[in-house]
């Protein structure tokens, strides 16, 4: 009843939100300005875009309309992306490149990246209560394990390799959002998010985190421990967001969104945006290309 009431507070405010979202929509297109993302509400990269929102609103004095368009792994949003002017593409690197550019988009031509925003760190969770409460136990077992995890998190070949000797099942759901309702209702065994959306959900007693996976512990979840996969790049078990335009962007309005996020992500006006993700920044912003290129040669 409890996970219930938690999953219909949650729709109420995902209900506000696109309610807030659609009177924005209602603008002319050429005086807004779209940041689009590739998963469902709820997920990372949502609570990522509305954090953004307002200082990009603030930058430009426009109203900016938070597009969610998830599935097909980012196809999608990165195909839309295309025909769309004042448009920005929150995502992730990896996916993008993996799944989309063999498709029709290259991400090194018409798509370009343009800001790193960070990396989170992510997790390995299950509810409160599971038979699987430690790492041990879920790499010990000798059953089959549904885990869940997003269709475009970039963690999603690491984590096979964690689970799949164990004769795992995996899951795909559409964002990160979906992923912590499918271990709140039973629907999966465990589930890999971020940090920042276990910690208020691990502290009200319903998820327990078993490990942080990579080779740092996290400052929202300090109890957890570190599991580092072998043979895993220790940068590829963090989730590293980009912000994206089209090839066909104005190319004042891309230098401007450049402009204005660089200088936020140095600013002390970011340090409650970084403690709220527990974003690090692996490089510098003026290197974010060498990161980039790692990232996306990674197999």
């Amino acid at each position: 009843m409890k996970n219930i009431k938690l999953i219909a507070k949650s729709l109420i405010v995902l209900s506000a939100i696109v309610s807030a979202q659609a009177a924005i929509a209602a603008w002319p297109s050429s005086q807004r300005i779209t940041l689009m993302i590739a998963s469902s509400a709820g997920g990372v990269s949502h609570r990522f875009a509305l954090a953004l929102q307002p200082v990009i609103s603030d930058a430009f004095d426009m109203p900016v309309e938070i597009k969610l368009k998830p599935g097909a792994e980012g196809t999608i949003a990165s195909l839309e992306l295309q025909n769309c002017q004042r448009c920005i593409l929150l995502a992730s690197a990896k996916p993008i490149k993996d799944r989309v550019t063999p498709r029709k988009v290259d991400i090194t031509k018409d798509i370009l990246p343009l800001v790193y925003l960070g990396s989170v760190p992510l997790v390995i969770f299950v509810k409160n209560g599971s038979v699987y409460n430690t790492m041990e136990s879920i790499i010990e077992s000798t059953d089959k394990v549904s885990f869940g995890i997003a269709m475009n998190n970039p963690l999603r070949g690491p984590t096979r390799k964690i689970f799949t000797s164990r004769k795992a099942l995996e899951v795909a759901y559409k964002g990160g959002g979906d992923v912590l309702r499918g271990v709140l209702t039973g629907e999966i065994d465990a589930g890999v998010s971020t940090a920042d959306a276990l910690a208020p959900l691990e502290k009200a007693g319903k998820l327990k985190v078993l490990a942080v996976i990579g080779n740092r512990k996290s400052t929202l979840i300090e109890n957890a421990n570190v599991y580092s996969p072998p043979k895993i790049n220790p940068n590829m078990t963090l989730n590293s967001f980009f912000l994206f335009t089209s090839n066909n962007e104005d190319t004042d309005f891309r230098q401007k969104v450049k402009t204005v996020m660089d200088s936020y992500l140095i600013s002390s006006a970011s340090n409650g945006f970084k403690a709220q993700f527990d974003l690090h920044s692996l490089v510098k912003q003026d290197q974010y290309k060498i990161l980039l290129n790692e990232v996306l040669s990674y197999e």
